[in-house]
């Protein structure tokens, strides 16, 4: 049963055209769904970002809440780390003299605040 080199071969008799092409329908939806499904279940959950790579320590921009120098690193190459884990700590020098000038600045309040609570000396009122 060969046929002539420009004509195209029929279906066999028995399955109907309309059969025939619900049936592959069916079957490309039924195959989106299960890679849908399975793409789905597969991926990372959301809210939660992975990043794979290096991080060179003499390289990396840390965002501190101030400026200064670093006295120690906590962490090394490799090691995993945690939200709000203390990586790096700077230098406390500036930090200690600009709480030596706060606590000056406490103790001279203190001492206005005490001759005011004192009230004033017949003295003063007499000037």
């Amino acid at each position: 049963m060969s046929q002539p080199p420009g004509k195209v071969s029929q279906l066999p008799k028995g399955i109907p055209r309309k059969r025939l092409l619900l049936a592959l329908l069916v079957l490309v939806v039924l195959t989106g769904s299960a890679v849908f499904l399975y793409s789905r279940s597969h991926s990372a959950p959301s809210g939660i970002l992975t990043v794979y790579g290096n991080v060179d320590l003499r390289e990396i921009q840390i965002a501190f809440q101030d400026s200064g120098r670093i006295a120690h690193v906590l962490v090394q190459e490799g090691d995993t780390v945690q939200p709000g884990q203390v990586l790096a700590e700077l230098e406390p020098d500036r930090f200690r003299e600009a709480l030596r000038r706060s606590q000056a600045q406490v103790a001279a309040q203190d001492r206005v605040l005490a001759r005011l609570q004192a009230g004033s000396r017949p003295e003063e009122i007499a000037q």
